[in-house]
């Protein structure tokens, strides 16, 4: 997936993307390298070669692991969701890594049934929509719709020894019956005079991980007596889930410089700023506490799912790693140029 060329990316395809060199001495390029997946299922890596941003991607989602980079897939829609992972160096092009989770999906289930897809899940509680909200190299976590209900699912990586695959089981994540408590009051109806706090903070809740306001937070669905609602949990994700969940500089600044900023993610150095905004990404050096000039500018169809850094000799690591299965960026949708 290599383009002809064998280089990272072309600078100024039909304004989808632009490379610029540094405008001033202050406005650097960073030394920061990014892995962002985007909701639509396309990932990408953002970073400098020889003195300019650029970009290249893969239409699948991609985690770094300290064994490597892994291709995860969501072979079919399903309640709870099926997901499985496989190295990214022996599933190139995702033929083979597709058929594999079709076949492991199949292989689960009890022997003896009918196989058929319409005796597996009845016509009534079809899922209609799914949704990739967070992704990290251990965690993953999906929002599911069907006819009947909706909720969030929060998976963890398992893995299989002796097998070059990863599963996604339940995290099991438990957030302090209190905390829970506190949650339901602010979200349920005050006006429900019916409402039972207590049961309903007992019923089983779904949490996922969402982003919002700039960092990554909790969402969940909790139900009484039929009633359901979203409410979103106070407690903030740890960093033994998603990393760093801090801007730098502060989101009034990069209001300031770029009002129209949907989302933004600062890098661990410091010195590289990813903004969100209307179907676009731009990237930016930050020098001195100062966001400067876009040193790119892309189109995005989706919003960001995750970002995960390279710094320091894990740059050209990446860069290197990558660029045998990445090819020069397109909007997902869109015909290459």
């Amino acid at each position: 997936m290599r383009n002809r060329a064998g280089s990272m990316a072309i600078c100024g395809l039909a304004g989808m993307v632009l490379c610029a060199a540094p405008l001033s001495a202050q406005e650097i390029i960073p030394k920061s390298g990014a892995l962002v997946a985007i909701d639509n299922g396309q990932t990408l890596w953002i970073a400098p070669v020889n003195g300019k941003m650029q970009v290249i991607a893969v239409n699948d989602y991609v985690i770094p692991r300290k064994d490597g980079f892994w291709r995860v897939l969501l072979p079919s829609k399903s309640w709870p969701p099926a997901v499985v992972a496989f190295p990214l160096s022996k599933s190139k092009g995702g033929t083979t890594a597709k058929r594999g989770a079709s076949t492991e999906k199949k292989d689960d289930r009890a022997g003896g049934e009918d196989q058929s897809d319409e005796k597996m899940q009845p016509q009534s509680d079809e899922v209609q929509r799914q949704e990739v909200k967070f992704l990290s190299p251990a965690y993953i976590s999906i929002y599911t719709e069907t006819e009947q209900s909706e909720g969030y699912s929060l998976l963890q990586t398992t893995e299989r020894t002796g097998e070059s695959m990863l599963v996604f089981s339940d995290a099991n994540l438990s957030i302090p019956e209190d905390v829970k408590m506190k949650d339901v009051k602010a979200c349920v109806d005050p006006q429900d005079e019916n409402a039972d706090y207590q049961e309903y903070a007992a019923q089983r809740e779904t949490i996922g991980i969402v982003r919002a306001r700039g960092q990554w937070r909790y969402d969940g669905g909790i139900s009484l007596r039929a009633y359901q609602t979203n409410c979103a949990a106070s407690l903030v994700p740890p960093k033994s889930i998603v990393a760093q969940n801090e801007l730098f500089p502060i989101w009034k600044e990069i209001k300031d410089v770029y009002p129209d900023a949907e989302d933004a993610f600062s890098s661990p150095n410091h010195d590289m700023l990813l903004v969100f905004y209307q179907n676009r990404l731009m990237v930016a050096p930050v020098w001195h506490g100062k966001v400067g000039k876009p040193l790119l500018r892309l189109e995005v169809e989706g919003k960001p799912v995750m970002v995960e850094w390279a710094l320091g000799k894990y740059l050209d690591v990446w860069t290197k790693q990558l660029t045998p299965y990445f090819a020069t960026y397109t909007p997902k949708g869109k015909p290459a140029q």
